[in-house]
């Protein structure tokens, strides 16, 4: 899809332009892994764009977030993420990584997530759930796509989530 590949790749360009780190997570990222490319179409149409993004980057984001506005993003902020809406009604969403009193787990915050239910979580509120991920799962690992390089969590992290 054209369009999702313009979204991934003012996004990819966004997080390099700015220099922070990031992952491509959700069921993009579980469909691509398991090249199930026919659901890629379904899962773009009914689901958003995930990435992951450090605690530490937050304020980067906040600070240079007129560049996505200057593409027809619209932005809106909460504590555990960023919603960002393109001109087209399509959805990504970005999941903040936040550190854990253990430095070797990060956790993040999503909804609605009984489709993993071997990952270890708490709910935190109605359908709103609390996720550890050990912190080596986020290296420098990538993928491409359609000519894009997109960094996404290495394959332990996807064997934890997706298995």
């Amino acid at each position: 899809n054209p369009l999702m590949i313009k979204i991934l790749e003012d996004f990819v360009d966004f997080f390099n332009d700015i220099k922070i780190d990031y992952w491509l997570g959700g069921g993009l990222l579980q469909c691509i892994i398991n090249k199930r490319f026919g659901e890629i179409r379904k899962n773009w149409a009914e689901h958003d764009i995930d990435f992951h993004i450090l605690a530490e980057d937050r304020q980067i984001i906040d600070r240079n977030i007129a560049n996505l506005r200057s593409k027809g993003y619209q932005y809106e902020a909460f504590n555990n993420r960023i919603l960002l809406n393109s001109k087209d009604g399509h959805r990504i969403e970005l999941a903040i990584l936040w550190p854990s009193h253990d430095p070797r787990i990060l956790f993040f915050c999503a909804f609605g997530k009984k489709s993993v239910p071997h990952m270890k979580r708490k709910e935190i509120r109605k359908r709103s759930y609390h996720f550890d991920v050990p912190t080596e799962y986020f290296a420098n690992d990538y993928l491409e796509l359609e000519g894009l390089k997109i960094r996404i969590p290495n394959p332990e992290y996807i064997k934890f989530v997706y298995r």
